[in-house]
Parts: structure tokens; C-alpha cells; sequence
């Protein structure tokens, strides 16, 4: 379906694609009623909102594994703190890690259909993942001793791994930010 095109006066019209996606939500959150009342659906918008949380949390428990990752480090909606307070290029670096948007093995191993266990960090020959670079590659030990606290690259585990992904500390988030830039750099 092409963009909205509504006729302003005889001569001129105008298109409207955000229109678009207001009636595509509309209708995938079950209120297609509403599309001919468009200017009314104020009184409908915390329900809407409700309903997109909600199928956000439905699409995150499917068996899906590219949301594996993302549905451990996400552990309630909203916004997440760090895309609130960082600079751009910090958030942006964060986010793309965060949502598996980068050319880490796991993910490029992944679009090859290779099997998770097979898809191999480069330096270490063991499975390339998020969390294996952020604290076990040997060739990221220095980087790591600068920008990461030795609380979590101590016995590193998955709790400590959420924790620090999940951090409201600005300098922990800012040196994560800075670390992953480094990491993803090399890929």
C-alpha cells in the first residue's frame, strides 16, 4: 500500500506516509475501527500502547534465536536507561551489540545457517558471541582491564553480564560503550 494522499485544495495534495503507519498499528493492535475516526483515537492511545507492549513480550518469548540474547538482557519494557543519558555515538555503539546488529561470528555464522557452536571467534576458536568477547577473548584482555571493572570480569557469569549490560552508572556505561566500540571495530 502506497503512502496517504489527501487532496488540500483543488490544485495541490499532500502525502502523508506516517499516516500509513498510524493505521497499520491500528490494525495490527486491533482497533481497525478506529482508522475512519482518526482524529478521535486520543482516548485509545493507553490501551494501543498496552497492546504493543504486549505483543512486544509475546514476540520476545517466541523459540526465535536471533531474540535469545535480547530477551535476557531486556528484563522489562520501556526504554532502556542507556539510551536516555549517552552521547550518540556511545548509544548507538551499546544498542547495535545489544540487538545483535553487528558482524560478531554468532551473528554472521548465523545468516550462513552455520550452528551456533560452530560460529567461532577468530582469536580463541571458541564459540564468538556477545559474551566471550566482552570477557574472555584473550585478544581483547587489555582493552577489557582498561574500560570494564574487575567485579565483573572476575569468575565472569551471565548475572554479572546482565548486571553490567543493565547498568544506570554513566562511566560503567560510557566505558561498556567505549569497549564494544573497540570489539566491533575488529568486525
Amino acid at each position: 500500500m502506497g503512502p496517504v494522499v489527501c487532496v488540500v485544495s483543488d490544485t495541490h495534495t499532500a502525502t502523508f506516509k506516517w499516516l500509513n503507519g498510524i493505521k497499520a498499528i491500528l490494525r495490527e493492535t486491533g482497533y481497525p475501527y478506529l482508522i475512519p475516526q482518526i482524529r478521535n483515537i486520543q482516548q485509545h492511545t493507553s490501551a494501543i500502547q498496552q497492546t504493543l507492549i504486549d505483543q512486544s513480550i509475546q514476540n520476545l518469548n517466541t523459540n526465535s534465536t536471533k531474540c535469545t540474547y535480547y530477551k535476557y538482557l531486556k528484563d522489562k519494557p520501556g526504554m532502556a536507561h542507556y539510551l536516555k543519558c549517552l552521547p550518540e555515538k556511545h548509544t548507538v555503539s551499546l544498542l547495535k551489540f545489544r540487538t545483535s546488529n553487528h558482524r560478531l561470528p554468532v551473528e554472521v555464522g548465523r545468516y550462513s545457517n552455520i550452528p551456533r557452536h560452530s560460529r567461532l571467534c577468530p582469536f580463541c576458536l571458541t564459540t564468538g558471541d556477545e559474551f566471550h568477547f566482552l570477557f574472555l577473548c584473550k585478544r581483547f584482555d587489555n582493552a577489557r582491564q582498561k574500560y570494564i571493572q574487575t567485579q565483573y570480569t572476575d569468575r565472569p557469569n551471565m548475572f554479572k553480564y546482565h548486571t553490567l549490560m543493565n547498568t544506570d552508572d554513566m562511566q560503567q556505561l560510557q566505558n561498556l560503550a567505549i569497549f564494544v566500540s573497540i570489539i566491533t571495530k575488529i568486525f
